[in-house]
This record gives structure tokens, C-alpha cells and sequence, in this order.
């Protein structure tokens, strides 16, 4: 079957020595009888996730502010985090809705620029995040692959999972019965 399915019951990250890697621990039926086994899910190719919000006026210069400009500056702030000529980070224009108390940022439905990069490099450091020339602030820098990868798949608690293309992994990464890789 191309399909494994895994009972779920825990998930850890160790962004010190496996950055940009989850590990999901569950149990997965063996066998007719129903009998469980502990199993362990080796989670790779995971991203960082940021919005930034740009400004209306260059913070310096007063001109308008254009996307182009937001981006070069992203693209400047990303050499401190990603290693040269290695590094790729993609951005992408979204709406988004901001409904919290922060009241330099505008409320209900905004254009934010999207950054994704790999979950393997660091977060972008709290320096560049508030405050740039042509963005405002940028969200979501110092949340961890962990919470980030739960939020988008909707996993909330202990569940049934259902993984597909996993693989065997190269070596050995837990005391489980199974492991499996997906990336």
C-alpha cells in the first residue's frame, strides 16, 4: 500500500543539531490482529515561513514604496541567515488579515509580501525584523518548523495520519520498531 497509516501521539525538533527536521512519533498496525508498533516519521524539506508588511512610504526618502523595493531589501536582510551563492528563499505578494493589538499595523486585509526559505537555516535575527526601509515589520521570523508544519496540515492532538511516499530511511534514528523518511 502507498499509504501509512500512523496513529500520532508526539512530534520533536532539535533545531541545534537536525535543523530543518521533525521527528513523529506514533504507533502503526501490524499485521491482521491489530496489534500496534511504535513507529518513527522522519520529517525533511520543511520551510520557514515570514510575512512582511511594507511600508506605504520609503521610511527615508518619503517616495512611494513598491514591491520591487520590499524584496531587495528582504533579499539583503537574507545574507545574514543564508549561506552565499546556497541559499534560496522565495517571496511571493498575498492578502493577508492582521486582527491583533499592535497599532502600527493596519487592521483587516492587507498586501503582505510572503518569504519562504528552508527550515534548515536560522531565523531571521529580531535586528531586521522591525522597522526596515520599505517594510514595517516582518511576522512569523521566530516561529519554529514545528509549529509551523502542525498549523498548515491542520494536526491538532493525537490523530490518525495518513503518510504518503514514505521511504526507508538511511540509517537508524530512534529506538521505534519502524522508521520511515518523507521529505
Amino acid at each position: 500500500e502507498d499509504c501509512l497509516h500512523v496513529f500520532w501521539l508526539d512530534a520533536y525538533e532539535d533545531q541545534r543539531r537536525n535543523p530543518g527536521k521533525l521527528f513523529l512519533f506514533g504507533k502503526v498496525r501490524v499485521g491482521e490482529t491489530g496489534r500496534t508498533a511504535s513507529c518513527c516519521i522522519t520529517v525533511t524539506g520543511l520551510e520557514r515561513c515570514a510575512f512582511v508588511l511594507p511600508r506605504e512610504r520609503d521610511a527615508v526618502t518619503g517616495e512611494p514604496v513598491t514591491h520591487m523595493d520590499v524584496y531587495n531589501e528582504v533579499r539583503d536582510a537574507m545574507r545574514s541567515v543564508l549561506p552565499p551563492g546556497k541559499g534560496v528563499f522565495a517571496v511571493k505578494k498575498v492578502t493577508r488579515s492582521y486582527a491583533f493589538d499592535q497599532t502600527d499595523v493596519p487592521r483587516g486585509e492587507h498586501d503582505y509580501l510572503k518569504l519562504v526559505y528552508p527550515a534548515r537555516y536560522p531565523a531571521l535575527p529580531q535586528s531586521v525584523t522591525r522597522d526596515g526601509r520599505s517594510y514595517r515589520r516582518i511576522f512569523g521570523c521566530g516561529n519554529p518548523p514545528l509549529e509551523t508544519f502542525l498549523l498548515k496540515r491542520g494536526i491538532k492532538g493525537p490523530c490518525w495520519l495518513e503518510i504518503r511516499g514514505a521511504k526507508a530511511p538511511l540509517a537508524s534514528v530512534s529506538w521505534c520498531k519502524y522508521e520511515v523518511e518523507i521529505g
